[in-house]
């Protein structure tokens, strides 16, 4: 059986409205993608094919050519950290990306905290939705 996903519009302006094209495209992929015969694996594998194929067009190397290459360069990129874990990396690269945008992004972790509107009340699920509605924001 065939799986077919569609093009997810960038959300654009807010507030979204429920009935937006962006909300409809990425609860239908959401949904093709989490059915129990699409492994994790899988998963990661669509994922890392669609960023190699957005940093193609973006004119920097071309990984969707060379997995060898890519699977090189990441172990060198990541300093071959042997407990390797993806939310601490992203945090990482996010924050990173944010100061490269906008200096004034503190680069002290507690006064980082101390900045941000407090989310010790919301549980990692939800800030799990506001990571994947800024990644559909920047087009990442």
């Amino acid at each position: 059986m065939a799986i077919t996903l569609q093009t997810i519009p960038a959300p654009g302006a807010t507030p979204l409205a429920i009935t937006s094209a962006s909300r409809t495209a990425f609860a239908n992929n959401y949904f093709k993608l989490a059915a129990g015969n699409i492994s994790e694996q899988d998963r990661k594998t669509i994922t890392i094919l669609g960023m190699a194929y957005e940093l193609k067009k973006n004119g920097g190397a071309n990984y969707v050519a060379n997995f060898k290459g890519l699977r090189q360069d990441a172990l060198v990129f990541t300093g071959g950290i042997s407990m390797f874990d993806l939310a601490t990396a992203r945090a990482a690269i996010a924050w990173s990306v944010g100061n490269n945008a906008d200096a004034t992004l503190p680069s002290d972790v507690p006064t980082l905290l101390a900045i941000t509107p407090k989310t010790d009340f919301c549980p990692t699920d939800e800030l799990d939705r506001m990571i994947a509605f800024l990644y559909a924001q920047l087009g990442v």
